[in-house]
């Protein structure tokens, strides 16, 4: 939604998010790639809602039925310019084109919505489409999370540790210890095995030994 902020308020919209039901709020996914569909149908809801226009988000959990994961529910509706019927059922399949009658231009939606309906299918959901031409769009995309298990006690557990990151790589040592320090977890890096050695040496000779190496 930060991303989108400036384009929605230029174009005056009228936007609603609404979190309707959730139980599961702590989940293990993949972070980017859910951000991939759901920037690439915001992008699609605003490029095509006429100014003054709304879009509504609705987000719920669906019962599951896969073990230890919950089904969620991503609702996009806008008030745009809409689709016919012949165009939405190719709209999945790569470049596909529809003609914008009010602008005799030919908009597309390129590789991205064939992207994001594979993306959803990899995590056991799928992404699907209501449109009327002239009046809006909604798109719906379901997907299923692995449910974190872990309780507030378990967390407060780990506030305790205190961790070493070693790997070549910065940007995977920053995000490692980003992650970790979200717990409350003490987490540093370095990147080098020689280095490692090192720290851990000198983190033994003040009494502050790591409790965890997470090597390379």
């Amino acid at each position: 939604m930060a991303i989108f902020h400036s384009q929605i308020e230029a174009k005056n919209l009228d936007l609603s998010v609404n979190i309707l039901k959730m139980e599961h709020e702590n989940v293990a996914g993949d972070e980017q790639r859910l951000q991939q569909i759901f920037m690439n149908i915001m992008g699609n809801a605003i490029k095509f809602t006429p100014e003054g226009g709304k879009i509504t988000v609705n987000i719920k959990e669906m019962p599951s039925d896969i073990p230890g994961t919950g089904c969620y529910e991503f609702t996009f509706e806008d008030t745009g310019i809409g689709m016919e019927q012949d165009y939405i059922e190719t709209i999945f399949d790569p470049f596909s084109r529809a003609s914008n009658s009010s602008s005799s231009k030919i908009e597309g939606t390129g590789l991205g919505l064939t992207i994001a309906v594979n993306i959803a299918r990899m995590m056991n959901g799928d992404i699907k489409v209501e449109s009327v031409l002239g009046k809006g769009s909604k798109f719906t995309v379901t997907v299923q999370l692995k449910i974190n298990a872990l309780t507030p006690t378990d967390i407060d557990n780990f506030a305790a540790l205190s961790v070493l990151v070693v790997d070549d790589e910065e940007f995977a040592c920053e995000s490692a210890c980003e992650t970790l320090r979200s717990l409350n977890i003490d987490a540093e890096y370095v990147l080098d095995g020689d280095r490692a050695v090192k720290r851990i040496t000198e983190a033994k000779d003040t009494g502050k030994d790591f409790s965890v190496v997470i090597l390379d």
